[in-house]
């Protein structure tokens, strides 16, 4: 499990992404027109909803016990530990106490994508999103040591050399600091050094056909067909606070959609995408226990992440020749996903909390030239969108408001 997880669920760049520059949902591009689009989306994640809906930061505590501290290959620590072997009723009286690592994560990705009209029904597209993200680990102490208040037990009870060497032992390492932190994650569970990281690199590839099956002055609708191509960077299961740009595995997508003007300067739209995710064999840490995220153990799975569900409804307002305002909602679902290996418990463990869903509200203020092209007032059919994307609710998913920028060009 990861500090950060399900992050990928949140950018979904190319529902909708080839259209025409009219409203309408369900208009492609004309017979041999090319459309180059690209969109700049940025995120702050610091938090998500857990399996119970509630929305819950991105922390993992650390409670410093003894038995907790047992396998830790660090030589100070071995030797308080080596002190309850000699004077086992003192472990009561003392609590290392609990520690904090907090993540934050800044994402920005740049999507560019370019359609081309076969004929005035079918376009083809093809898209790439290219990710940077900053993750960012605090580390802070929230309860602190009973290790002074056992050093003095020690040397005031006890009388022999030995028990007050031991008392100067836990006076001297009262604290927990991040080193020893660092070292039961390195040397005791084999991941990486935790602390703040940055990448940046390509996101899956999207291609697909997008068919105009249904065209009236006042209605139609659509379908698209295409798939996922893994290109992305996946997420490393040595590396707790790293972010996937990617899931590893091929997609295949079929959308339908459509709308219809229900006033003059009114269009209602609404689409729905269904996405098969294809299984993989993935490299993963196993898992021990539900409850617990960490291990010092990989293996190799076969992954099958959940279908998804992906759909959005909106109303269209028309202000005048060039200006459009867009409010809508955005619904999203991923059924479990399925881990098949030789250790059948570790099996059901990660699958466990892996359904995800979704509810945001999204509004868009859309500016083009189109229209305006059309009646001979503008020299370049071109469209400009501001975009602010909420998410009201979710389960087993990062919680992400989105700010996007997107530019369109037709030649």
């Amino acid at each position: 499990m990861k500090l950060i997880n399900n992050l990928l669920l949140l950018f979904v760049f190319f529902i909708g992404v080839i259209s025409s520059a009219n409203a309408q949902n369900y208009l492609t591009l004309p017979k041999n027109v090319r459309m180059f689009f690209a969109r700049n989306v940025q995120s702050n994640v610091q938090s998500s909803y857990n399996q119970s809906a509630s929305e819950t930061p991105y922390k993992y505590a650390i409670n410093a016990d003894i038995e907790n501290l047992r396998d830790l290959n660090d030589e100070t620590m071995n030797e308080v530990i080596a002190l309850f072997d000699a004077y086992p009723e003192a472990q009561s009286l003392l609590s290392l106490g609990r520690y904090q690592l907090d993540a934050k994560a800044r994402v920005e990705v740049n999507a560019y994508a370019f359609g081309y009209g076969i004929n005035d029904r079918l376009t083809a597209y093809v898209g790439l999103p290219i990710y940077d993200a900053k993750v960012r680990v605090d580390y802070k102490t929230i309860k602190k040591s009973t290790g002074q208040e056992l050093a003095d037990y020690l040397t005031g009870i006890y009388g022999d050399d030995r028990a007050q060497a031991y008392g100067q032992i836990v006076e001297q390492v009262y604290d927990i600091d991040a080193g020893i932190i660092q070292s039961a994650f390195v040397n005791s569970l084999g991941y990486q050094e935790l602390g703040n990281w940055q990448g940046s690199g390509l996101g899956d590839l999207e291609f697909g056909l997008f068919y105009n099956f249904l065209k009236e002055p006042t209605y139609g609708a659509y379908t698209k067909l295409g798939g996922n191509a893994p290109t992305g960077y996946v997420d490393d299961p040595d590396i707790i606070q790293d972010i996937g740009f990617g899931d590893g595995q091929w997609d295949a997508y079929l959308e339908v959609g459509g709308g219809f003007r229900a006033h003059r300067r009114i269009f209602l739209e609404a689409e729905t995408r269904f996405t098969y995710q294809f299984a993989s064999d993935k490299r993963l840490r196993v898992p021990l226990d539900p409850e617990i995220p960490l291990s010092d153990e990989t293996d190799t799975f076969t992954e099958k992440l959940g279908n998804r569900m992906d759909s959005a409804v909106r109303a269209v307002f028309t202000v005048n020749d060039w200006i459009r305002i867009e409010p809508g909602m955005l619904f999203q679902y991923t059924e479990k996903a399925r881990y098949f290996s030789n250790n059948a418990e570790a099996n059901d463990i990660l699958a466990t909390n892996t359904d995800a869903s979704a509810r945001s509200f999204r509004v868009d203020a859309r500016f083009t030239t189109a229209d305006l092209f059309r009646m001979g007032k503008f020299p370049l059919p071109a469209q400009i969108t501001l975009s602010a994307q909420n998410m009201m609710e979710g389960r087993n998913i990062a919680k992400t408001d989105l700010v996007e920028f997107e530019f369109r060009m037709f030649f």
